[in-house]
C-alpha cells in the first residue's frame, strides 16, 4: 500500500545467542574469613574490653609493689609470673585486632590509631624485657661469654642498664586504660587538639617572664 514504511527491524527480534557456547559465569565476591569475623567480635564485645581493663588495672597496681631492693626475692618471682601472665593476655589482644581490623595499610587499620600503637609499643616492650631477661638467664650465655667479660664491671653493668631501661619503660602500661574509658580519652584528645593554642600562650608567658627577670636585674642589680 502506497504510503506505508515497513519496519526495518522486526517487532520481537529473537534473543542473541553467546558467542561462546560455554560462558564462564562471573566469581562470586571473596567473603569474609571466619575466623576474622571471629576474631573482631571478640573484640567488639563489651565483656573483652573490660576483662582486658581490669587486668590493666591489676598488673599497673603490681608494678607499684615490686620490692626495687631484693629483686630476686620470692615476692618479685611471684609477681613476675602474673607479669608474664598478663603479658601474655596483652599479646593475645594484640593478635586479635591485628586480624580483625588489619596492620597499617587499609583505612581503620589497627596502627592507623595513635592509641594502639601505643598499645604495641607497651606490649613490645614488655616482650622484648622478657626475652632479654631469658637470654641473659641462659646457661649457653654463660658458656659463651668469657672469664674476663663476666667479671668486666663494663659489661655487667650494661647489661643491668638495659634490663633497668626496659623494666622503666614498663610504667607506660596504665596508659593503656586511655583507650578503654572514653572520657580519659577525650580529655586527652581535647588536649592533643589544643596543643597550638597552649603553646602560643607559653610563647608570651615566656617573653614577659623575660622582659621583667632583666628589668628586675637592672633595677636591683649590686655593683661589685
Amino acid at each position: 500500500m502506497a504510503g506505508t514504511h515497513l519496519p526495518l527491524y522486526p517487532s520481537n527480534p529473537p534473543p542473541l545467542q553467546p558467542t561462546c557456547p560455554n560462558p564462564i559465569p562471573p566469581t562470586p565476591p571473596p567473603s569474609e574469613s571466619l575466623f576474622r569475623v571471629f576474631c573482631h567480635w571478640i573484640c567488639n564485645h563489651s565483656l573483652f574490653s573490660n576483662v582486658i581493663l581490669v587486668c590493666i588495672l591489676i598488673s599497673s597496681g603490681m608494678l607499684a609493689a615490686e620490692d626495687p631492693l631484693r629483686s630476686d626475692s620470692q615476692h618479685n618471682t611471684i609477681l613476675n609470673y602474673f607479669d608474664i601472665f598478663f603479658t601474655s593476655v596483652f599479646t593475645v589482644e594484640i593478635f586479635l585486632k591485628m586480624v580483625a581490623y588489619g596492620f597499617i595499610l587499609h583505612k581503620g587499620a589497627f596502627l592507623r590509631s595513635a592509641f594502639n600503637g601505643l598499645d604495641l609499643l607497651v606490649v613490645a616492650v614488655s616482650l622484648i624485657s622478657f626475652s632479654f631477661n631469658k637470654i641473659m638467664s641462659a646457661k649457653w650465655v654463660s658458656v659463651r661469654v668469657t672469664e674476663a667479660q663476666k667479671y668486666d664491671p663494663v659489661f655487667r653493668d650494661g647489661a643491668i642498664s638495659v634490663v633497668k631501661i626496659l623494666r622503666v619503660l614498663r610504667v607506660l602500661r596504665p596508659l593503656r586504660a586511655i583507650n578503654r574509658a572514653k572520657g580519659l580519652k577525650h580529655v586527652v584528645q581535647c588536649v592533643i587538639v589544643a596543643i597550638k593554642t597552649i603553646g602560643n600562650i607559653m610563647l608570651v608567658t615566656c617573653l614577659l617572664e623575660f622582659m621583667f627577670a632583666v628589668i628586675g636585674v637592672q633595677l636591683f642589680k649590686v655593683n661589685t
